[in-house]
């Protein structure tokens, strides 16, 4: 169990390592892609899917609000409602806060904590972290690693910010 949690939060910080090392190759160009630093303001909705190291899938459908209380720094709230599948199948949901440093106005590396509320009442708080890439103006992409009750959660997601 504790090798589980090691190796999703080794995932989780190469995640975080290889998203510092992009960002800061990144060239900054006077028309930069996304010429707006607030797309980590606001209302965001997306998808987001990903694999357990149990073995079991997941798909989810997610909302969230972040704003940045300083230049660089973001914070938020998100919560998504989806299924899991493999051995078994049924409904999940989520709530979460989450905290992050935007490395550049297209790179946003950030933890999370929250719980996950399971098809049968059951509930497991969980952490992890992630890193997160604008593509446009309106529209980002994050993989995130998670753990919780001796299992964990590698997931990638597309979110439009409204």
């Amino acid at each position: 169990m504790r090798s589980l949690k090691v190796a999703v939060l080794g995932v989780a910080a190469a995640a975080l390592i290889s998203g510092a090392a992009l960002a800061a190759d990144m060239p900054m160009l006077e028309d930069d892609f996304v010429s707006d630093p607030s797309i980590w303001d606001g209302l965001y909705v997306g998808a987001s899917g990903g694999f357990y190291l149990s073995g079991y899938g997941d798909v989810d459908l997610v909302a969230g609000f972040n704003f940045t209380p300083a230049d660089m720094f973001v914070l938020g709230v998100e919560g998504g409602v989806g299924a899991y599948f493999g051995p078994s199948s049924g409904l999940e949901a989520y709530v979460s806060a989450r905290a992050g440093i935007a490395l550049t106005d297209t790179a946003l590396v950030y933890g999370t904590v929250g719980t996950y509320i399971y098809g049968g009442g059951g509930t497991s708080p969980f952490i992890g972290a992630g890193v997160e890439f604008a593509l446009d103006d309106s529209m980002s992409a994050r993989i995130q690693g998670i753990t919780f009750g001796g299992d964990g959660i590698i997931s990638a997601g597309l979110f439009w910010h409204l």
